[in-house]
């Protein structure tokens, strides 16, 4: 995946530029603050925030899988499979206890742990002094967003590691259960596009606009709910999820290709501005990418989500 850079008087905005170049929600990108905003004296030769960003990447599956590694150890009840191994490991807990049994007890005591460091309760030096804030963090770190910088899955120890084939198949039965669930008729396809780690699901049917909704609002809901049910089952989901439901996004993107050409035409015979109404990110993607094809216009979004929209200008003389 291609990462693309972009620039905004805050991070916030640089994140927003990045999703609408994307075409993809906040939750399917990852992004590296290159640089965070600075103001200038009096307001003047300030520097923007810069970012950069891509579609999360699919990283390939571990050569030993999860559930082997854990199979082994709950036989071995934690052990090493060596006798040895286990004798010399109980010979060395013993010891531990005997040591920490032996040590004077009391505020501010010190002891060694066995990587040899040392580790104390408030007395000088150790671990329980205060960690300045914002230590952790420098810039230039990868997070899956900024915004949700230190979020982490809850025990993801417990969770399977998923090739995209069965993170594919979890994925139509959860939309089959939907289906049923709406009182509809339809039916569930998958296709997993491997090099670029994608996962398409589309769902056809008839009368199956209730699970579109308006713009398409109740179809997002449902491509949500399905990363969600994925996210909280494989601890490895790196691949990006789309729903389709009754082709609505293809439809969609041709209507949004045909009013782009529209745009354009007011735009270049009246030489002013046309604000358009909001839009997620995936149509505004499209009416970027649809304008920068027809040249003659700039294009830039503004606002903030869900009421973000795109601004076409006419270009400038040369």
């Amino acid at each position: 995946m291609e990462w693309v850079v972009t620039t905004a008087k805050t991070v916030e905005e640089a994140v927003d530029v990045a999703l609408d170049q994307l075409g993809v929600d906040e939750s399917d990108a990852e992004f590296e603050v290159l640089e965070e905003p600075k103001g200038g004296l009096f307001g003047l030769g300030g520097k923007p925030a810069r970012v950069r960003a891509r579609v999360r990447p699919k990283k390939p599956p571990a050569k030993d899988d999860s559930r082997d590694r854990r199979n082994r150890r709950s036989r071995n009840g934690g052990r090493s499979s060596s006798t040895q191994g286990g004798t010399e490991s109980g010979d060395r807990e013993s010891s531990r206890s005997k040591e920490r049994s032996d040590e004077p007890k009391g505020e501010g005591s010190e002891r060694s742990t066995p990587s040899g460091r040392r580790r104390g309760g408030r007395g000088r030096g150790g671990s329980g002094a205060k960690r300045p804030e914002g230590s952790e963090r420098s810039e230039g770190s990868t997070t899956s967003s900024p915004r949700s910088a230190g979020r982490t899955k809850e025990n993801p120890a417990m969770l399977d590691e998923l090739t995209l084939d069965q993170q594919s198949e979890k994925a139509q039965e959860f939309l089959q259960g939907l289906v049923g669930a709406f009182g509809v008729s339809a039916t569930v396809s998958s296709k997993v596009n491997h090099d670029d780690a994608i996962v398409e699901l589309s769902v056809d049917g008839e009368e199956l606009g209730l699970m579109v909704g308006a713009k398409g609002s109740t179809l997002q809901a449902v491509q949500d709910l399905t990363r969600t049910m994925l996210q909280r089952t494989a601890q490895n989901l790196d691949g990006l999820v789309i729903v389709d439901i009754a082709s609505y996004r293809a439809k969609r993107r041709e209507a949004l290709q045909k009013f782009s050409e529209k745009v354009h035409q007011e735009v270049v015979s009246n030489a002013k501005q046309v604000v358009l109404e909001p839009m997620n990110a995936a149509d505004r993607k499209v009416v970027h990418d649809s304008l920068a094809d027809l040249g003659g216009v700039s294009t830039h979004s503004e606002g903030e989500e869900p009421r973000r929209r795109v601004v076409v200008s006419p270009m400038a003389q040369s």
